[in-house]
């Protein structure tokens, strides 16, 4: 997996390191062995501004950076998920240059420029979003600036305690999956490849088909194996996020559909539950409504259980397209859509009611404005995107008579939508934003 890839408070982290002054002392690479000495050892992320905003770290997910040697390793939860080769580290001052090299999913190496600043065991790292482009001018970020700014922290070498059994804490459970998760990222960064490489949409159609052939042989094994690893102790506290990755590895597998029914059981309240739930509203599995409607049925703060009953509407509305939407998919997609969605979900999919859906849909929608319509969701209040989505099931779906338009064309003369009733219309609605 390559750093793009990687949550932004990490982009900012993939590298921390010293300097004074931005001095042009990188016109040829050498590295500092001093001061990569000082840098060996694990760091985690405190803060992170991009374009002079504050972004939120999830520290849920344990992100850390190791420096070993002069490989630097991004990690999740103790899981290799990069790694990248310190190539150039400098400093002739307070503030100075680090560049390493990783790799793109196509497989090109690319060189990422950064600066940096130690301060005993603060670290401050400042770098070009996306990575890839010119080194920062300055060890700050502005509004446009484009600049991610981050600081983290040398991780203190924990004292020794007493020796722990097997099962009286999550560490042996982790250490178990990570070898399975590291050679899962694999597979998929293997496979990815192609995609990334494709030159035309019949082409990219076609790798994204062999990526997920690939995946299903090599990489569903794997989550198979997860699964009867962490199965026995799913509801140990820490088996959450762990139950959560291996859904969202192979969403429309069985063992998926296993560790969502185990989430629900154990960890149906808990971040990574919530999470999951919400990322797949508009790509339903064949767990995700299940899962929803019991979250809103949870004991969940008016919010939150606001939250879980319009994304279970959203849910539901997704569904309500699938019918019309498989019409015109040829036999190579709908092989893919197979292989992601798993088959038999995908055909309960493609002959669902769509217009039982609907009615559903909207039922959930009025509920969660007459009932929700002063919380916030996203930008909105619940009433606003509830509103907006009752009007477009009841008169932008197809089939649907569309609303009428009325407008002046480019050389000023006035018309209606309906003037044009019964001829093929293309829309074409677009701005500036």
């Amino acid at each position: 997996m390559f750093l793009l890839r990687l949550p932004v408070c990490l982009v900012i982290l993939a590298a921390t390191f010293v300097c004074d002054g931005v001095a042009a002392v990188d016109s040829v690479d050498q590295v500092d062995e001093k001061l990569l000495a000082r840098l060996q050892g694990e760091w985690d992320p405190v803060s992170s501004i991009f374009d002079g905003k504050e972004n939120k770290i999830d520290q849920e997910q344990k992100p850390s950076i190791v420096i070993e040697g002069r490989t630097m390793s991004v990690r999740f939860r103790d899981q290799v998920a990069a790694k990248f080769e310190i190539k150039h580290l400098v400093a002739k001052g307070p503030v100075g240059h680090i560049d390493y090299v990783g790799r793109d999913p196509a497989g090109k190496a690319v060189r990422i420029k950064q600066l940096f600043k130690l301060e005993g065991d603060k670290l401050t790292t400042c770098v070009v979003s996306p990575p890839g482009g010119d080194r920062p001018r300055e060890l700050a970020s502005k509004a446009g600036s484009k600049y991610l700014l981050g600081v983290s922290e040398r991780r203190k070498k924990e004292e020794p305690g007493p020796a722990k059994t097997a099962d009286d804490n999550s560490l042996s459970l982790m250490k178990q999956l990570a070898p399975i998760k590291s050679e899962f990222v694999a597979v998929q960064t293997a496979a990815s490849r192609k995609i990334a490489a494709a030159q035309d949409p019949a082409e990219r159609e076609a790798a994204i088909l062999k990526y997920m052939e690939e995946l299903n042989r090599n990489g569903t094994p794997l989550i198979e194996k997860a699964v009867a690893i962490i199965r026995s102790r799913a509801a140990h506290a820490e088996a959450a996020a762990e139950l959560a990755w291996i859904v969202e590895s192979d969403p429309g597998s069985e063992s998926a559909n296993l560790a969502a029914e185990l989430l629900g059981e154990h960890h149906l309240t808990s971040k990574p539950t919530t999470k999951l739930a919400a990322r797949f509203i508009h790509a339903p599995m064949a767990w995700t409504e299940g899962l929803l409607r019991k979250l809103v049925d949870a004991d969940l703060p008016r919010e939150k259980k606001a939250q879980a009953l319009m994304q279970l509407a959203q849910c539901v509305q997704t569904k309500s397209s699938v019918p019309h939407l498989f019409e015109n998919f040829e036999a190579q997609m709908l092989k893919t859509m197979e292989m992601r969605f798993g088959k038999q979900f995908l055909a309960e999919l493609r002959s669902a009611d769509a217009t039982a859906l609907e009615q559903e849909a909207l039922r959930l929608f009025r509920d969660a404005r007459e009932r929700y319509g002063d919380v916030s969701y996203g930008r909105k209040t619940i009433a606003d995107v509830a509103e907006s989505a009752v009007f477009e099931i009841e008169n932008l779906g197809i089939s649907k008579t569309a609303p009428e338009i009325e407008g002046e064309d480019i050389d000023g003369v006035a018309f209606k939508l309906s003037d044009y009733r019964g001829k093929v219309v293309l829309l074409d609605f677009w701005g500036h934003w």
